[in-house]
C-alpha cells in the first residue's frame, strides 16, 4: 500500500485504501476503455441529435421489447403463484411472496 493512499484517505480503513490503490491502478492500466467509452457515447449523442426519427424508433422498439419481458415474466409469476394457499402480490411483476 502507498503512502499517498492513506494520506489522502485517512478516514479509511487499511483495507479499504488499499482496495482504491488497487481500483486506481486497474483504471490507471485500462484508460483506453474509459477513453473508447467516453468516444462511442459522443457518437451515440450525434446520431440522436442528426436523427431523431430513427432514434425514437429505437426508443419505442427497446420499450416495446421491454413490456414484452415484463408482460411474459408477469404471466409466469401469476401461474406460479396462483397453486398456492397464501398470496401476497406487490406492484412488481418479479416478486411474488408466498407464505405458508
Amino acid at each position: 500500500m502507498s503512502t499517498h493512499a492513506t494520506a489522502g484517505h485517512a478516514h479509511m480503513s487499511a483495507d479499504d485504501a488499499a482496495r482504491m490503490d488497487a481500483m486506481s491502478n486497474l483504471l490507471a492500466q485500462n484508460w483506453w476503455a474509459v477513453a473508447l467509452r467516453g468516444v462511442v457515447g459522443v457518437l451515440f449523442g450525434l446520431v440522436a441529435l442528426l436523427l431523431p426519427a430513427t432514434t425514437m424508433l429505437s426508443l419505442i422498439l427497446l420499450f416495446a421489447a421491454y413490456m414484452l419481458v415484463d408482460g411474459v415474466f408477469a404471466i409466469v409469476s401469476a401461474v406460479r403463484c396462483r397453486s398456492a394457499s397464501h398470496m401476497l402480490f406487490s406492484r412488481s411483476s418479479f416478486s411474488c411472496a408466498v407464505t405458508r
